[in-house]
């Protein structure tokens, strides 16, 4: 097994969001900085085009602008991974070999969608990527949205035939992710990864090795503070730690609001990039807009109490 960035992944790896300009293309200069932004923040990697990045409305046009902004601002600083996966296997194996083409580390990809598919529909698919796919692949289990529900064991197999290197486990189901420690904590380099900080000092006793998800697009050290806690051994401290990011959490992402969405407009109150989104979805409104831009930096130099 050749060796990459991905085997050494590890800390907070935010699922970037993709800025949009009114011409509705990817903003480039908006994605460099936020890029900029994260690695300042002391982030172990990034992910492109995944679900915070509204990969499934970004046209596949745009891509490339994307993935080519990405690897040339980033320039091999942190490990770069791209999100892929369409319906189609011969589409999913186009995305990958993009993204390898165009500078990425490694490839987040979501098992076929749409139709239901058995755990051995899945292990055909990803073993067909495997294939051709010059990059290592990480499995992206989020069935809320794929509607595809596999068992852990199934990822074990899919990690003994050589199909994957990593998981991001956005299931939210912790005996899920466990069992999947269990069955591949044999191989020190695959990557366990959760979606989201509902319960990271948890999965980081479990085994996990990077969360990845949206609070991190925005503040990254909030969820490193709660690393470096765990990791020093101070569990006092990550449970404080893991407490102010869910009360980050609960404060940026607005109820009755897309969450992406306000995420976007917190970014725009730091001069990142704007609150557009891709359509279908629309930006907050500008009361909504100015509640953010009037908390976010109480966050941002940590002197936020409550809901500021």
């Amino acid at each position: 097994m050749t060796a990459s960035k991905l085997d050494t992944l590890f800390g907070s790896v935010p699922a970037l969001a993709t800025p949009v300009d009114a011409r509705g293309r990817v903003d480039t200069g908006g994605l460099g900085r936020l890029i900029e932004h994260v690695i300042a923040g002391g982030v172990g990697g990034f992910n492109v085009l995944g679900t915070s990045g509204e990969f499934s409305l970004v046209p596949p046009s745009e891509r490339a602008r994307a993935i080519e902004t990405a690897a040339t601002v980033n320039a091999g600083r942190v490990t770069f991974i791209v999100g892929c996966g369409r319906p189609s296997l011969a589409e999913t194996r186009e995305e990958i070999a993009q993204a390898a083409d165009l500078g990425a580390d490694a490839v987040l990809v979501t098992p076929s969608y749409y139709h239901p598919q058995s755990d051995a529909d899945v292990r055909r698919w990803f073993g067909a990527l495997a294939e051709t796919a010059k990059l290592p692949v990480m499995y992206y289990h989020i069935p809320q949205t794929t509607k595809v529900q596999v068992a852990p064991t199934t990822i074990g197999a899919l990690h003994a035939d050589g199909a994957i290197r990593g998981i991001k486990d956005s299931s939210g189901v912790a005996p899920f992710l466990a069992r999947v420690i269990t069955c591949t904590r044999h191989d020190p380099t695959f990557r366990p990864t959760v979606g989201g900080p509902f319960y990271l000092v948890g999965s980081m006793q479990m085994g996990v090795v990077a969360v990845t998800g949206m609070l991190g697009t925005v503040l990254p050290h909030l969820e490193i503070a709660v690393i470096r806690a765990w990791q020093a051994g101070d569990m006092t401290a990550a449970l404080e730690a893991q407490k102010r990011l869910h009360e980050f959490q609960e404060w940026l992402f607005v109820p009755g609001q897309n969450h992406i969405a306000c995420a976007k407009a917190a970014l725009e109150a730091m001069d990142i990039c704007g609150r557009e989104m891709w359509p279908p979805f629309a930006r907050v409104d500008d009361t909504v807009a100015r509640r953010i831009a009037e908390g976010i930096g109480q966050w941002r130099n940590g002197t936020a109490r409550g809901n500021p």
